[in-house]
């Protein structure tokens, strides 16, 4: 996907986070519902509230911050093969384990997990645990996935992933007004 419909394909994960959040509020157990307060805190806008959203947008653009034509890599660019480090799993597995210091990691971290999740539905997919398992193929790009990969959903900056991005902020909609109050 392109950084805009990385960016677009976040906001639709938040707004339906909110309608979860929404919905768990009015009709989960008492027990579920402080678990789920932790995850998405949206009363008002703190500034500690900013910053994680910050934080979650940044992590849907992270995994191409390898490609120096990338929304995020024009600004900061990782020197590493594009689609091997940054689109595996385990940077952001850390990054969930130093969510319980602050939550601005978890928040990158769940950024991050969307865009590989969207990423994992384009002809290339997703590597997420790369080089732990060793039968991958390498395209002509560079990217290497693993082998038998036949997943395809979308074509990056073609029809179809404008199609995708458009049915997801159809069905964030109607999430959001399904569950207002």
């Amino acid at each position: 996907m392109t950084g805009k419909s990385h960016l677009a394909a976040g906001a639709c994960a938040l707004a339906q986070l909110h309608a979860a959040d929404v919905y768990i509020n009015a009709h989960a157990p008492v027990f579920i519902t402080p678990l789920w307060e932790r995850i998405s805190a949206w009363s008002g806008f703190s500034e500690a509230q900013v910053f994680c959203l910050a934080a979650f947008f940044i992590g849907t653009l992270f995994p191409d911050a390898d490609n120096k034509k990338s929304m995020l890599g024009r600004i900061i660019h990782i020197p590493v093969r594009h689609r091997t480090w940054l689109h595996a799993a385990y940077l952001y597995l850390g990054c969930l384990f130093l969510g319980a210091f602050h939550p601005a990691f978890l928040w990158f971290a769940l950024g991050a997990f969307v865009h590989l999740f969207w990423d994992s539905f384009s002809p290339m997919g997703v590597c997420w645990f790369y080089k732990l398992l060793s039968d991958y193929r390498e395209y002509p790009g560079g990217a290497r996935v693993k082998k038998g990969y036949h997943i395809t959903l979308y074509r990056s900056a073609e029809w179809t992933e404008y199609l995708v991005v458009f049915l997801l902020v159809a069905v964030s909609v109607v999430f959001v007004f399904l569950t207002k109050k």
